[in-house]
């Protein structure tokens, strides 16, 4: 079978993806620049930070920002490491 060889490929593209979608800022900050209603969670850092010179806001944003993503990535690994122990048995 094919899928099972792939899956590490996989998952490494998907924890690229994902990294990918939660950092997006130049897109959504190009097309609505003060919109609340589209506001991510680095364009709101970044409003702290150079908007309104809230650095204690900003830096909490960003880090709990890297903090899902760290989160995700290691649950992602943890969850694709216990399948390939499985599948190998």
């Amino acid at each position: 079978m094919t899928l099972p060889l792939i899956t590490p490929a996989i998952m490494v593209a998907v924890v690229f993806r994902a990294l990918d979608a939660l950092r997006v800022f130049d897109l959504i900050y190009v097309l609505t620049p003060s919109n609340e209603d589209t506001m991510s969670m680095s364009v709101y850092a970044r409003q702290n930070l150079v908007d309104f010179q809230d650095v204690g806001y900003g830096s909490a944003a960003s880090t709990l920002l890297f903090l899902i993503v760290a989160m995700l990535t290691v649950l992602y690994l943890y969850a694709g490491r216990n399948n390939l122990e499985q599948g190998g048995r």
